[in-house]
């Protein structure tokens, strides 16, 4: 005699449709100084990321110390081209 199963009581969700809520980035990073900032950092790179090791195409602009821990949102010399 086998095991009887019973059917699943609730159906399953279908999720593909619920998107994740958008990031909100800080207001600096749509402002046309950062925009510009940010072009002649990716340019200056030559388009590669900077971290140390890496040589794969840079894509992003990152701060090296993050502006919630102090950094300085415009200095060109603490941002640097990432993946």
């Amino acid at each position: 005699m086998g095991l009887r199963t019973l059917s699943p009581s609730l159906k399953a969700a279908d999720l593909r449709s619920i998107k994740p809520p958008a990031k909100v980035g800080a207001p600096i990073y749509s402002s046309p100084e950062w925009i510009a900032l940010r072009n002649r950092v990716r340019r200056e790179a030559g388009g590669r990321c900077q971290r140390p090791g890496c040589n794969r195409p840079g894509h992003t602009v990152d701060h090296k110390v993050e502006l919630s821990d102090g950094g300085a949102p415009f200095d060109n010399s603490t941002l640097w081209s990432t993946v």
